[in-house]
């Protein structure tokens, strides 16, 4: 059984108010909700930031390899003297 905040009545459980004084019975408050996880957006950002440059850098040295006709020379002076 509750009891008054005025007047230290005993008031029933569940009673809104004193049945003496009047005072109205405060309601326990509900507890906040727990929070929530959010996304740390500012980290992928500079992640991604940090990423590009170094994709694009790597790209770049490595864009002549490969590439390059490697026959032996014998095929190519075969080909200007057939043509």
């Amino acid at each position: 059984m509750n009891t008054c905040w005025r007047c230290g009545n005993p008031v029933r459980e569940g009673g809104k108010f004193c049945t003496k004084c009047g005072a109205q019975m405060m309601q326990p408050e509900a507890p906040p909700p727990p929070p929530q996880k959010k996304t740390p957006w500012l980290l992928i950002v500079i992640l991604i930031c940090a990423a590009a440059p170094a994709v694009l850098l790597a790209g770049f040295l490595l864009k002549g390899r490969g590439s390059k006709d490697e026959r032996p020379a014998e095929e190519y002076s075969a080909e200007s003297q057939a043509g």
